[in-house]
């Protein structure tokens, strides 16, 4: 008899405050959110998990790294919400350790999107064969790359 295995999908993020000049209300750092309705899957199935940012000061580009594929779950889809009206960069290789989210909001680069909220939904099917346990899904700003019109980095955590 096979017994499917479950796990609990915890969401890890890290909010950092802003670099740019832009103005800002103090407690009010720029983040950037993972968020999932599931907290129990089985193997074999697929959860989506919503990426939105928060507190944004104003930025014209916004890259973001997020964990693709590992031992325990594998991206299957990206659906970019084209927050504001902007569509995202997205790879269509899910196969990458590393899958690059990348915006740019402003092609001349002068004036900052203030918008907040979801700006990609992810898909993620659970590996066969994973142990029951909690797993992290961890998603991180390349600061070197968002910034903000005046060219200071902006850094979502």
């Amino acid at each position: 008899m096979k017994l499917k295995k479950f796990m609990s999908i915890i969401m890890a993020v890290v909010a950092t405050s802003t670099f740019c000049t832009i103005s800002a209300l103090a407690g009010t750092d720029p983040e950037v959110k993972l968020t999932t309705a599931a907290t129990t899957v089985k193997a074999g199935e697929e959860f989506t998990v919503d990426v939105s940012i928060a507190n944004n000061p104003g930025i014209v580009s916004l890259y973001l790294n997020v964990d693709a594929t590992n031992d325990n779950f594998t991206l299957v889809s990206v659906e970019d919400k084209k927050m504001s009206g902007v569509a995202g960069i997205l790879d269509s290789d899910y196969t990458k350790a590393d899958y690059m989210l990348q915006w740019w909001y402003d092609d001349t680069f002068s004036t900052d999107n203030t918008s907040n909220g979801t700006v990609a939904t992810l898909t993620y099917k659970v590996n066969e064969g994973v142990a029951n346990g909690t797993y992290a899904i961890n998603i991180a700003c390349d600061a070197d790359n968002t910034y903000c019109a005046a060219g200071d980095p902006v850094d979502f955590g």
